[in-house]
């Protein structure tokens, strides 16, 4: 069993990510923290991985540059020279410099040009899941169309890096000591079973954001999201987990 790593901006949760892995014993099939070239972007769906990592500035529905395209989920870095446009059979990549000239479709039934078929997707990014009102709802079962049946682990609303990295283990700033339950402790060497794998996800916001001394749910806490492979959701409120918006991808089969 291995991992694939891309972080469109280089951040030190995929570092934590990758070295919270090869401590289960998964292998790294790819790492790449910070795109600049079109070939990072190309080895990353090329890697064959269960565990995958994906992280950068995301939006549901297209980002209206530097091309129109007709995508459910857009990806972008930064330096605004690494896209990644998604749709339920291919994802669309431009990177590099004249990144409207640098371009590959990478279609999703093609397994010389994409190989990852993932048991399990942490989502680096702001608002991994669109809200019911949403223009392009069906953006959640394109990716798990995609990427294969999976759960999906990330946070709702507007977040950074730091928060991720907290969760997996890392530092942060302002939080004197790494968090003991992390996503890694918590899933005390399990790699496949996916409803311990969510639950550790889970538990691990219970333990980094829930005020055991508040009556009401926290912010940061209210933020913490997965998403079962059948499309159900979760959230935390007042510590404890609760079922969410269950998403039409229930007829999503393995590739």
């Amino acid at each position: 069993m291995k991992t694939a790593i891309l972080s469109l901006d280089k951040n030190d949760a995929a570092k934590t990510w990758r070295d919270g892995c090869q401590k289960l014993g998964l292998g790294i099939a790819s790492f790449s923290n910070g795109v600049t070239a079109l070939h990072q972007l190309k080895t990353f769906f090329n890697s064959p991985a269960e565990w995958v990592f994906l992280a950068g500035h995301h939006i549901w529905g297209p980002v209206g540059y530097p091309i129109e395209t007709d995508c459910s989920y857009s990806m972008f870095n930064g330096q605004g020279d690494a896209f990644l446009f998604f749709r339920s059979d291919m994802v669309r990549l431009l990177a590099g410099r004249g990144v409207t000239n640098d371009h590959a479709v990478i279609r999703g039934d093609n397994p010389a040009q994409f190989s990852l078929q993932c048991k399990v997707m942490l989502m680096c990014g702001c608002s991994i899941v669109p809200d019911e009102k949403h223009p392009y709802p069906e953006g959640i079962a394109d990716i798990f169309e995609l990427f294969g049946p999976h759960v999906l682990l990330g946070f709702t609303g507007s977040t950074g890096w730091e928060m991720f990295n907290y969760m997996l283990g890392g530092s942060a700033r302002g939080v004197t000591k790494p968090l003991a339950k992390n996503f890694f402790a918590n899933l005390d060497g399990e790699t496949e079973d996916q409803e311990v794998i969510r639950d550790a996800w889970l538990d691990a916001g219970i333990a980094g954001y829930h005020d055991p001394d508040c009556e009401d749910t926290t912010d940061k806490e209210a933020q913490v999201i997965a998403v079962d492979p059948d499309g159900q959701s979760w959230h935390l409120e007042k510590g404890a987990p609760k079922k969410s918006t269950k998403f039409n991808v229930v007829a999503v089969t393995a590739h």
